[in-house]
């Protein structure tokens, strides 16, 4: 048996024995920090009570039968209360269940009526603690604490929908017609737009903007990636997520499609960008940057540098010939010149050095 799954199993029951308590006149919140009571379903601590003792039961067995059939009447039981902690805490658990019955979205869908529903989840967890200390096992078994917020089952939640979305981006599909048929990444992008909006410096908000990067640069919106992975540069400058921020940054300066016999500002930003993600980070280890993929990115910044270099020098090789067939000598000895100076080693530095060796000697100043 699952230890992890017994304690929590052991928490529902404890939670469900503090709201039926409420129904035997023991008083669910005794502890004076309570909202006012609200009209509530009077069979709700029956429904509550009957539908987390089988995901409880679901949990203890180690396994998933019989959780979608919990999460199913969890959902059912949120439904019929008006009540918002106990709306939520209902939520919650039904939430855990489709998790644990392999249902992400319809997880999702619970969590994220949560967020609409309520940030300060401080009544709900007061109805999972029940009259005991549940609350706190409750706490550590879930892992989830937020500095300064002290709301553990909020930061449970962006947990939550963080993983939700991270099943979507990594292929995971979404149901149609019975079927998993569905891409989910377009979903995924909102779950994390919303975590980060909610909590955007959460201990999953780096990695949650480094992937939401990733969606949009995979979408060609190159220009949108590269704001959101400036936020990781700026906002987590000690994160490990950094540094596949600045090589992405750069990718995307790199992959947006200009016509560099017009306009060469993207590729100089993204010659600007790699040198300074190779300054920043030589010694850097392979490191993940798309699902399942680890690349040595100091390599693939090298290759690129050499890459774009080679591109504007040819670039300035293409306009010297243009002069020379122009019949303007010296404007063509002046792009070779250039080109020699600012991009030695490359193939066009060594036509252009060609080039100029089987000339005369010619004026260096040029009026263009």
């Amino acid at each position: 048996m699952n230890s992890a799954n017994t304690r929590l199993g052991a928490i529902i029951l404890a939670a469900c024995a503090g709201i039926a308590a409420s129904a035997c006149g023991c008083g669910l919140f005794e502890t004076g920090d309570a909202p006012p009571a609200e009209s509530l379903n009077p069979d709700f601590e029956r429904m509550f009570r009957d539908a987390a003792g089988s995901l409880a039961k679901t949990l203890e067995s180690g396994g998933e039968e019989g959780a979608g059939e919990a999460a199913c009447a969890l959902r059912g039981t949120a439904d019929s209360e008006s009540g918002t902690p106990r709306r939520l805490a209902a939520l919650f658990l039904a939430g855990e269940a489709f998790l644990r019955a392999g249902l992400p979205e319809e997880a999702h869908e619970c969590f994220s009526e949560i967020l609409d529903l309520d940030r300060d989840l401080s009544a709900t967890e007061s109805v999972l603690a029940g009259a005991g200390d549940s609350v706190a096992g409750l706490a550590a078994r879930l892992s989830a604490r937020e500095p300064g917020r002290g709301l553990q089952l909020f930061a449970h939640v962006i947990r939550r929908e963080t993983e939700i979305a991270f099943r979507f981006l990594a292929g995971e599909k979404r149901p149609f017609l019975g079927l998993r048929i569905i891409g989910g990444r377009a979903l995924a992008s909102e779950i994390l737009t919303r975590t980060l909006e909610c909590a955007p410096y959460s201990p999953f908000a780096a990695q949650s903007l480094y992937e939401l990067g990733n969606y949009h640069a995979s979408e060609g919106e190159m220009e949108t990636a590269i704001g959101v992975y400036e936020r990781i540069i700026r906002d987590f400058p000690e994160d490990k997520w950094r540094a596949p921020a600045e090589y992405m940054a750069a990718r995307c300066h790199f992959e947006i499609n200009t016509d560099i016999d017009r306009d060469t500002s993207n590729l100089d930003r993204a010659l600007m960008r790699f040198r300074l993600f190779l300054q920043n980070n030589q010694g850097l280890p392979p490191v993940r940057i798309s699902a399942g993929v680890e690349s040595d990115l100091v390599k693939l910044a090298e290759w690129h540098v050499e890459r774009i270099r080679s591109m504007l020098a040819e670039k300035q090789y293409r306009i010297a010939r243009y002069y020379a067939g122009k019949s303007r000598p010296q404007a063509a000895r002046f792009y070779l010149t250039t080109l020699l100076k600012e991009y030695p080693g490359t193939e066009w530095a060594a036509r252009a050095k060609e080039e100029l060796a089987g000339e005369p000697d010619q004026p260096e100043a040029v009026t263009q």
